[in-house]
């Protein structure tokens, strides 16, 4: 077992298409954070060449910035885009689960590893955030999503080993 710190710069958001009887309006809003999940990792028996293991942890991101684009359709004024960074909360708490497996190639390392984050915490700071986004009634939103990661690991310093 193992304790795991991988802060990240991720990109959150959504997208919705509305179509009325003359047009078609898409919404979406795109979140920028830095996340810092913090996760245990159980690493089952492992071959000459792989190790499996399993995550779990605590996530807590950190809101960098965050839009609300309006798409309206091509005849029509185009693009709007409202900053929306105060009506989103500063901090997102959440849960991670993933698998991955460890990959040896010598002393370096490849890792490939799928995770699912939920999001605890409702992102909306103004529980009026309908009336700067267009929304019908109170909003009530969670950021959750599957992640794939790959990595590589490598040794530094008078650890590497040299040919002679």
């Amino acid at each position: 077992m193992s304790l795991r710190f991988e802060p990240m710069y991720l990109q959150k958001g959504a997208e919705a298409h509305f179509t009325s009887e003359l047009d078609e309006v898409r919404y979406e809003n795109s979140l920028d954070y830095l996340e810092l999940p913090i996760l245990l990792t159980y690493s089952f028996a492992a071959t000459e060449t792989l190790t499996p293991y399993l995550t779990f942890g605590p996530t807590v991101g950190f809101n960098l910035g965050a839009d609300f684009i309006t798409r309206l359709p091509g005849g029509i004024a185009g693009t709007l885009v409202a900053d929306i960074s105060e009506e989103i909360k500063l901090v997102d708490f959440g849960i991670a689960v993933g698998v991955g497996t460890r990959i040896h190639a010598g002393e370096d390392s490849f890792f490939i590893v799928s995770r699912y984050t939920w999001g605890l915490t409702n992102i909306f700071d103004n529980p009026h955030a309908s009336d700067c986004c267009d929304f019908p009634g109170p909003v009530d939103l969670n950021n959750r999503g599957l992640q794939v990661l790959t990595s590589y690991t490598f040794p530094l310093g008078s650890n590497r080993s040299r040919s002679r």
